[in-house]
């Protein structure tokens, strides 16, 4: 996201008809702080369709590169039926010395450039050595006669330490429920095990577990019930596994 005005961010999210967008927002200080809206963020995103006729587009991808990814590449595709003149490819804050556009794949002399369709630009990004930063947010920017489409590009020391993982590894029964179910996960190894539910407003509902778990199956009951033995309301809730630095989350409904 971009800053408008004062405390005012903007982003465009592009698509092309037809589409399903899925999205969150994350938002994080340099004090470690973070928030995500939705709550869980990438586990339980806004969806939307996009109707209307296919026009030509481009898509940027990967839609958010990190400082420490292995590959430090932005592709951009023609995904549309027509040739696209791009008519430019530069950094959203140009004073930014954390990193840099090395080279472009096919090379790009001079503006604008025709890509047709299915064809692609790689765009290979450095990153300055020894970036002491921990916490930062840029965008490339990919211009067209119509439209600005963009990557972001960051280093964000609140999601170093987290993976979400798909919610395969557990297993909530009944589902929805009406007073009590059971979760069930497995463990291929020793670690650190924390089952927690918590309501869509973030408040903490429940700790199953919370403890050094070693390897095997494992299944847990919840009555329903919040942390002071009160009927749980009925609605969504939500089920966190985190397994050393990994977390798997589910959605869990209470009828």
């Amino acid at each position: 996201m971009t800053q408008t005005e004062g405390e005012i961010y903007g982003a465009v999210i592009t698509a092309v008809a037809g589409d399903e967008v899925s999205y969150y927002i994350h938002a994080a200080d340099e004090s470690e702080r973070s928030e995500n809206i939705p709550y869980i963020g990438a586990a339980d995103p806004f969806v939307f369709q996009i109707t209307g006729e296919s026009t030509s587009y481009l898509s940027l991808s990967p839609d958010t590169l990190f400082y420490w990814d292995d590959i430090p590449k932005i592709v951009v595709n023609n995904i549309g039926t027509s040739a696209i003149d791009i008519l430019d490819i530069r950094k959203g804050n140009g004073d930014n010395d954390i990193w840099d556009i090395d080279h472009i794949v096919p090379e790009i002399t001079s503006y604008p450039y025709s890509i047709a369709p299915n064809e692609s630009v790689e765009i290979f990004v450095e990153f300055a050595i020894g970036c002491s930063k921990e916490l930062w947010y840029d965008s490339l920017l990919v211009e067209t006669a119509d439209s600005i489409y963009f990557s972001i590009l960051a280093n964000d020391i609140t999601k170093t330490n987290t993976n979400y993982l798909q919610d395969s590894g557990i297993e909530l029964y009944p589902n929805p429920i009406n007073n009590t179910g059971e979760i069930k996960f497995n463990l291929q190894k020793s670690a650190a095990v924390e089952l927690e539910i918590f309501n869509l407003q973030g408040q903490l509902i429940e700790t199953l577990e919370a403890s050094r778990l070693m390897s095997g199956s494992y299944t847990y009951t919840w009555n329903g019930e919040t942390l002071d033995g009160q009927d749980a309301e009925k609605g969504i809730y939500l089920v966190f596994l985190r397994i050393d630095d990994q977390v798997i989350t589910k959605k869990w409904v209470k009828m």
